[in-house]
């Protein structure tokens, strides 16, 4: 089976924005495998496929797009604009991610056992999907129908390596 590489283009210093993408690729993992956990295989519902009209992106959206593009190659030409990853000043490793991956997915910041809100790490309480979980892709009416084949397959590639 090929794999499709999805591009991770992070902003720099996204440490927050870099979890929140770990931990729901997590939260993915965990829905999409709870069935095999249960002993039932549940397969997908086939995806709808939609065929809205692709539209021309609208004057407004134009002028934005030539705006910001303007602005990106003025900060550019200042030096005024990062072109490198951030790694020397985001100093965060694989294992670092996954330990807060960790914290954020299986500890709550608070307790609220006492029936107050107090500022303790305490233990989640992990609870399985009732229902099989469905994924599905939505367009904008912009999108170009060779992006929206790139963006299926990726999607499909990921899903297919938790169908077993």
């Amino acid at each position: 089976m090929a794999r499709v590489p999805l591009p991770l283009k992070l902003a720099p210093n996204t440490l927050k924005g870099a979890i929140v993408m770990v931990a729901s690729a997590g939260v993915l993992t965990g829905c999409i495998s709870s069935s095999r956990i249960e002993g039932r295989a549940t397969q997908p519902p086939p995806a709808r496929v939609l065929a809205p009209e692709v539209a021309t992106p609208s004057a407004a959206s134009k002028a934005l797009r030539a705006y910001y593009a303007g602005v990106q190659a003025e900060l550019l030409s200042q030096g005024l604009m990062r072109t490198d990853t951030g790694a020397k000043d985001a100093p965060f490793s694989a294992r670092m991610l996954a330990n807060n991956f960790a914290r954020i997915a299986f500890y709550d910041e608070f307790d609220s056992s006492s029936g107050r809100l107090i500022a303790r790490v305490t233990e989640k309480r992990l609870r399985r999907w009732q229902k099989p979980v469905r994924v599905g892709l939505n367009f904008g009416t912009s999108v170009p129908q060779k992006q929206r084949a790139i963006e299926e397959a990726r999607v499909r590639s990921f899903l297919a390596r938790w169908r077993g």
